[in-house]
């Protein structure tokens, strides 16, 4: 089981976390881009149509965790917000120019 976590483009989004079964997993994250973890819906659209990407939207969504509860978030998935995709060209996280970390000395 992956956890992921879902950003919408609502202004009450909640930036909710899912439990998702692994071959649900690397139909969202892993047929676009190799080691991807980052997700649009459009492109689950272009991928899959959109009667079968609605399908995997509602298998991925159904098992909302507590995040205080959690240990890590191995994807996010965007829905209604694919003009965000020009920040994430592989669909990863690193794609950012945001550092992993900080050392003290570099502060």
């Amino acid at each position: 089981m992956r956890n992921v976590q879902v950003i919408d483009s609502a202004q009450n989004c909640s930036y909710s976390v899912y439990e998702v079964v692994e071959a649900d997993f690397v139909a969202l994250f892993n047929r676009h881009f190799d080691g991807q973890d980052v997700c649009f819906v459009e492109d689950l659209i272009d991928l899959y149509g959109e009667t079968e990407a609605g399908s995997l939207l509602v298998r991925a969504t159904r098992r909302r965790l507590d995040k205080q509860k959690i240990t890590g978030i191995h994807g996010t998935l965007f829905v209604g917000l694919g003009h965000r995709r020009v920040y994430f060209p592989t669909r990863g996280e690193l794609d950012l120019d945001a550092p992993l970390s900080v050392d003290d000395e570099d502060l």
